[in-house]
């Protein structure tokens, strides 16, 4: 699995269910509305089954994630490691 950030850029609440479809333990929210999500593809492929690539809405930018550093609560801490290849 692969680690991405998925940036909503609006409509959140679409956003949200979208990424909830993907499994209970594929995604984390982060504080300020992004998502962190574990996902088998690539960025684009992630983007087409959120519904990225259509006209129903949902709109964010999706970076596929090499490394990560920083100061966050534990528990994103703790879903990277448990995700992370």
């Amino acid at each position: 699995m692969s680690i991405f950030v998925v940036i909503p850029t609006r409509d959140q609440e679409n956003l949200a269910k979208r990424i909830g479809e993907l499994g209970d333990h594929s995604s984390h929210k982060l504080p300020k509305g992004e998502w962190i999500v574990s996902y088998d593809g690539t960025s684009i492929e992630l983007s087409s089954r959120l519904g990225l690539n259509k006209t129903d809405g949902n709109a964010a930018v999706v970076f596929a994630v090499n490394a990560y550093y920083g100061n966050a609560p534990t528990s994103i801490w703790e879903w990277l490691k448990a995700r992370w290849n």
